[in-house]
């Protein structure tokens, strides 16, 4: 499953991430590009377990929210660390764009409560 996520994440990032040129203020930010990215093609099923149901972005935060299907449980932490390596696999620009600025909070839904997640600010190490 993570290899499935981090390939269809590191996709959406990069078609945000266009050229590296600096962009007027009155453009969406990069948190906002990528949400219209992701939610171009949600929901998203990723395995039988992890469902993708919403992209949003607060302010330079790409907020994700997933349902997890069948019982499955992970924690947050779990949760996060899958998402950051998905977004960071390969040889990308994640790092610098996190240096510039980008956070990514991955929320959990459940039984009609939203868990929020952990903040993600660097790739993970290693």
């Amino acid at each position: 499953m993570r290899k499935m996520i981090g390939v269809a994440l590191l996709a959406l990032a990069m078609q945000a991430a266009g050229p590296a040129a600096a962009q007027p203020s009155a453009q969406p930010s990069f948190a906002a590009r990528m949400a219209q990215n992701f939610q171009a093609s949600l929901p998203r099923r990723y395995g039988e377990n992890v469902e993708l149901v919403a992209a949003t972005a607060q302010g330079n935060m790409l907020v994700l929210t997933i349902v997890l299907h069948n019982g499955a449980s992970m924690g947050r932490e779990e949760i996060a660390r899958i998402f950051a390596a998905g977004f960071c696999e390969g040889d990308n620009e994640m790092d610098q764009i996190f240096r510039d600025g980008l956070r990514i909070r991955v929320d959990v839904r459940g039984g009609g409560v939203t868990q929020s997640g952990v903040i993600v600010d660097r790739c993970p190490a290693g």
